[in-house]
């Protein structure tokens, strides 16, 4: 449940500093600054990490839940985390999606 909320922030931070950005662009707030990289770039890196983060820990919770109870004979109970889990994964990926198809 830690890897979610961690995910859950990596990919609302990058969401927000896009907006948060875009909106002083587009309000021409602040000037224009050169930077190396683009609050949008930033942005998509940081919901990326987020869905990787969330992806990779989702599979070792699926890995570590079957070791459990691989010698008990039971089936793995279905995993609330898990499920959590997939649909920030989905929103997270609508919200890369939606960052970079908008200029």
């Amino acid at each position: 449940m830690a890897w979610v909320r961690t995910a859950t922030s990596l990919i609302t931070f990058g969401f927000t500093i896009y907006k948060a950005f875009q909106f002083l662009q587009d309000n021409q707030i602040g000037g224009v600054i050169r930077r190396r990289i683009s609050p949008r770039e930033f942005g998509m890196i940081m919901i990326a990490l987020g869905i990787g983060a969330l992806t990779l820990a989702t599979l070792q919770h699926r890995k570590e839940v079957r070791e459990l109870y691989r010698d008990s004979g039971w089936t793995p109970p279905w995993s609330v985390a898990g499920f959590v889990a997939t649909v920030i994964s989905c929103l997270g990926i609508i919200t890369l999606i939606v960052v970079f198809f908008r200029q």
